[in-house]
């Protein structure tokens, strides 16, 4: 089963990051794979309540895009750059793949070696110097040859790459054989003996037949190497240039590699671009982990997604369009997410989302820990701002009643301390208040931003009024606003003040029967953004149409 990813809205709150917490716990102990992910940074109150009941930040997610990462993508099978063309074939041959990665033990990739490679290698009528210039060692025409070394020192071998097989009479080798050269045997005795007084580095006697004395007291004395290989003179002649180190034949230049972060997208498009079948996979050190086919593109699968505390695109997470998204749950108004299949909805008419998940557990006590009790109570009391907004309901009372039971919790000492530390201008830049809880909405033809922050000091409003109304008038036209609004809602005072500035500011303006001029106002009573302030925008804006 794939994993499940769990997330709120791009500009996390508390009850986004609480219930996402929460209910990729709840997924889990159902033994579903499950991981609560969020899209943006943390606000100060939110940092609190992790804070509180010692949990971890979740990761944050930047796309929900399908990536290389999401494929099941072939393990890497690597093999050293000296390591001989049949040792690679073999490797082929029994891991059932058509290319290998080519690196040094624990290194970066150097390159890869695919079956055409080793195929095209061993049909081309190389020079007779071949063995000289591709750097084979003797330990690999050993390996190559299944032989035996019976006389000689691997460091010995130092041969010119010539390669000959040795058929003829004793007489006419000495302007056969020259020095440096490989001299492939049989069973002559008087011809090993003469080659090797003409310079042969390597005598390879074929089908196990072992040299007598006399040919191994030449090759001590001349520092010549002699192996024996159980394969006949017809065979061996075929085979040895299949020790041939990899590196010679492997692909190093131009060579095409996907990281594993890559976007499924801009990999297809690689592969539409080059010739090749397979692509190495690496990490940011290159190093490879694995390996990406066009096969895998085929049978590539998306992303699933649960998104919660949102419905609507502009809230959500990029690439939204290429993940699955299986299930919502929101008390939100319900927007243009739209989905190829039928899928689980959750939405109700309750002061926060966290307050749906909570009657989740409440309905199997069993799952909920204290710890998870305290995430859901804080969030619904921030979404709610302790029962005094006008979207607590019933529902959300009894649920908070049952988990701070649970997580042991007074409601309004705990409440306080939570208010606090999320709610203060102070030390914040114009951007932190902006950007702390901003969302989008499409009302009418109309895109608008509405952003709300918590003060329990909003005197300090005066001071940055200023620099908040430039700044909200350069969000209209950076993001394609027709109007933004800033709310900033006064925990004691039970009301909000309300900047706002776009082009179609009228709309407020008539919402809330304004002065013309004005575009800052204190609305007494009004707490709520979704049901306060976006139903009179909506109401305004429909009656001009």
């Amino acid at each position: 089963m794939n994993q499940i990813y769990i997330f709120g809205h791009k500009n996390p709150d508390t009850d986004t990051i609480c219930s996402t917490i929460a209910y990729a716990e709840y997924k889990r102990k159902k033994g579903i794979p499950a991981v609560g992910v969020r899209l943006g940074e943390l606000n100060n109150e939110t940092k609190f309540v992790l804070k509180f009941f010692g949990v971890e930040e979740p990761e944050l997610l930047k796309t929900i895009k399908t990536q290389v990462s999401d494929l099941e993508i072939d393990s890497p099978i690597s093999i050293r750059p000296d390591a001989s063309l049949r040792m690679a074939w073999l490797t082929m041959h029994e891991n059932k793949r058509k290319a290998l990665t080519v690196a040094e033990d624990g290194q970066a990739l150097m390159g890869i070696v695919t079956l055409s490679d080793i195929t095209g290698a061993y049909m081309d009528v190389w020079d007779e110097q071949i063995l000289k210039k591709s750097n084979t060692t003797i330990k690999n025409i050993k390996e190559t040859l299944t032989g035996t070394l019976v006389c000689g020192r691997e460091e010995d071998f130092d041969p010119t790459g010539r390669v000959l097989v040795v058929a003829l009479e004793k007489d006419r080798l000495k302007d056969f054989v020259k020095k440096g050269d490989i001299v492939i045997a049989g069973n002559r005795e008087e011809s090993i003996i003469e080659a090797i007084h003409n310079g042969a580095n390597v005598i390879i006697a074929t089908c196990n037949i072992f040299p007598g004395k006399q040919a191994l007291d030449a090759a001590k004395n001349c520092g010549c190497i002699i192996l024996t290989t159980p394969h006949d003179t017809f065979s061996t002649a075929r085979m040895i240039h299949q020790s041939v180190p990899v590196r010679y034949v492997m692909t190093n230049k131009n060579l095409v590699s996907v990281g594993i972060d890559d976007f499924i997208d801009d990999v297809r498009e690689k592969m539409l671009k080059s010739r090749y079948r397979n692509y190495p996979v690496i990490d940011e050190n290159m190093n490879v982990i694995g390996m990406v086919s066009r096969y895998h593109m085929i049978s590539k699968q998306q992303k699933q997604a649960v998104l919660l505390d949102h419905n609507e695109k502009s809230q959500t997470a990029p690439g939204i369009e290429d993940a699955q998204i299986i299930e919502i749950i929101d008390h939100h108004r319900l927007g243009d997410l739209q989905t190829s299949a039928p899928i689980l909805v959750r939405n109700e008419p309750v002061g926060s989302t966290s307050t749906i998940i909570a009657k989740l557990y409440l309905a199997e006590k069993e799952l909920l820990s204290p710890q998870i009790a305290g995430l859901l109570l804080s969030a619904i009391i921030s979404d709610t701002l302790n029962f005094a907004s006008p979207t607590a309901t019933p529902e959300d009372r009894d649920a908070a009643q049952a988990l701070a039971q649970i997580a042991d919790i007074d409601i309004n000492d705990y409440a306080l301390k939570l208010f606090n530390a999320g709610s203060n201008l102070s030390g914040k830049t114009v951007d932190e208040i902006l950007n702390g809880d901003l969302k989008e909405y499409d009302i009418g033809k109309y895109k608008v931003g509405m952003a709300q922050v918590y003060s329990v000091n909003s005197e300090s409003l005066a001071d940055i009024k200023e620099a908040l109304m430039e700044r909200l008038q350069s969000y209209c036209a950076k993001n394609g606003f027709a109007l933004m609004l800033l709310l900033i809602t006064d925990l004691y005072r039970n009301g909000s003040d309300v900047l706002f500035a776009g082009d179609r500011k009228d709309i407020v303006i008539k919402a809330f029967s304004l002065d013309p001029d004005t575009n800052c106002v204190f609305l007494p009573g009004v707490l709520s953004r979704k049901k306060q302030v976006v139903p009179k925008i909506m109401a305004a804006e429909n009656e001009e149409m």
